[in-house]
């Protein structure tokens, strides 16, 4: 018996479909930023890079770059939350 995919998806291509929604939201949380918030977290994560590596590359003191990066995550979490509660999710 084949199974549909359709009606009922392989688990780990249900995993992927997720995932990718995930990233597109966060992604349009990101642009809401401004722009040089979206650069310093996309440089920790979508580059890999560590934050005294973006301290450096930006010419910022690590301290400034880690402060920065902890309140706009925390405002990214809000976009998120904000967002989650539109759709009727939160």
């Amino acid at each position: 018996m084949q199974a549909n995919f359709a009606t009922n998806p392989p688990a780990q291509h249900t995993d992927t479909i997720i995932q990718a929604e995930q990233s597109a939201t966060v992604k349009a949380a990101l642009s809401q930023l401004p722009a040089s918030e979206q650069q310093v977290l996309q440089m920790a994560y979508y580059e890999g890079l560590t934050q005294a590596e973006i301290a450096e590359h930006l010419r910022t003191p690590l301290g400034t770059i880690k402060s920065r990066t902890r309140r706009w995550l925390l405002k990214l979490r809000q976009i998120l939350q904000a967002q989650k509660e539109a759709d009727g999710n939160g």
